[in-house]
């Protein structure tokens, strides 16, 4: 009856540990991810990788490209590409690390 793994008897909430399961209305559906959980890692891995990689061209484009042949547009081509596939890089590896955001 007390048994700790009993999926009854599971907490839902650290916060209100007397909600079980028995106390969810009958007819909730179990939530599921836009996002295949098996693809997090490649997606992760690839993000990140992209992101460094276009973050290295751009600093190797501002330090050897003289000041005068620089383009405004390379440079924030290369900024959003890399500022975009680091931030959704972290959001799989958080999400790949069973953080859910």
């Amino acid at each position: 009856a007390d048994d700790p793994h009993n999926p009854q008897r599971l907490t839902f909430c650290a916060m209100w540990p007397e909600i079980t399961a028995e106390d969810l209305p009958k007819d909730i559906v179990q939530f599921d991810p836009f996002v295949n959980p098996a693809f997090f890692t490649i997606a992760w891995i690839s993000l990140v990788t992209l992101g460094i990689g276009c973050m290295g061209y751009f600093f190797v484009y501002e330090f050897s490209t003289p000041a005068r042949l620089r383009d405004i547009k390379v440079e924030a081509v290369l900024a959003m590409l890399s500022s975009v596939s680091l931030g959704y890089g972290c959001l799989f590896l958080l999400l790949w690390a069973g953080v859910w955001v």
